[in-house]
C-alpha cells in the first residue's frame, strides 16, 4: 500500500483531534463553545464527527490557537504537501528574473553614459 492509499484508508478524525487539543490545553468545553459561538451540545457533536466543515475547523483553529489544517496537510502524500509553496516559489523566481533584467538594462545605460563622459 503506497502513501496515497494509506491516507485514504486511514483518514484523520478531526473531532477526536479537537477534543484532544481542548483537553491538552486544559480548557472547558463551555469556554470553547462560547468562544466559537456554538452551543455546548453542538461542540460535543463535533467530537463524534470524523470530518467537519472548513469554516468550523477555522473557528476552532483560532479559538484553540492550533492549526488543524496542518494535520490534514501532514497526511497528504509528500509530493503534494508543498505544491502551493512550489507555485509561489516559481512566481517569485520569475519576478526576480524580471528585476534582474531591468537592472541589467540600467547598468548598460550607466555604462554608456560613463563612456560618453570619458
Amino acid at each position: 500500500m503506497d502513501s496515497k492509499d494509506k491516507s485514504i484508508s486511514n483518514p484523520l478524525h478531526i473531532g477526536q483531534l479537537i477534543k484532544n487539543k481542548i483537553l491538552e490545553k486544559r480548557l472547558t468545553y463551555s469556554e470553547v463553545s462560547r468562544s466559537i459561538n456554538v452551543t455546548l451540545p453542538s461542540l460535543m457533536a463535533y467530537f463524534e464527527n470524523p470530518s467537519l466543515q472548513s469554516r468550523i475547523i477555522h473557528k476552532l483553529c483560532l479559538a484553540l490557537d492550533y492549526n488543524f489544517f496542518e494535520d490534514y496537510t501532514n497526511i497528504l502524500p509528500e509530493n503534494i504537501q508543498n505544491s502551493n509553496d512550489d507555485s509561489r516559489r516559481n512566481k517569485e523566481i520569475e519576478e526576480l528574473k524580471n528585476i534582474i533584467e531591468d537592472q541589467k538594462k540600467e547598468i548598460n545605460i550607466y555604462k554608456e553614459l560613463i563612456s560618453k563622459k570619458l
